[in-house]
């Protein structure tokens, strides 16, 4: 967005969230959450393999490079992982530690994932 306007930026936030969404089963939740956020509920207790897995597939595919106007734009992501009942049992209490937990994989090097410890 800031470099090439809010048309070029829409298009690859929703590219993105395509991307997300198809690594997912169609009872998880997808969401695009504001700015260049994304968030994904798993309705049931999966195995953490499972969540690593998906975690890993997340930052593959949004390892990409995009092109405009002749200039080639790489784009990376950071993903924190809350699990419940571990990490909270509310929206609020996941958000909050996937949120530190996404902070941290962002400071370590960004395209990681970290899974929440308190």
């Amino acid at each position: 967005n800031d470099h090439f306007g809010h048309v070029y930026g829409d298009h690859v936030l929703i590219e993105i969230g395509q991307k997300i969404h198809s690594i997912f089963r169609d009872e998880d939740i997808t969401a695009h959450i504001g700015g260049d956020e994304f968030c994904v509920f798993l309705r049931h207790q999966i195995p953490e393999e499972i969540i690593e897995l998906r975690a890993k597939q997340i930052c593959e595919a949004i390892r990409t490079e995009y092109r405009v106007a002749g200039n080639v734009v790489p784009s990376s992501c950071s993903v924190g992982v809350a699990i419940a009942p571990r990490h909270g049992n509310s929206y609020h209490q996941l958000y909050k530690n996937a949120d530190k937990a996404q902070y941290i994989a962002k400071k370590s090097g960004k395209n990681k994932y970290v899974i929440f410890e308190q």
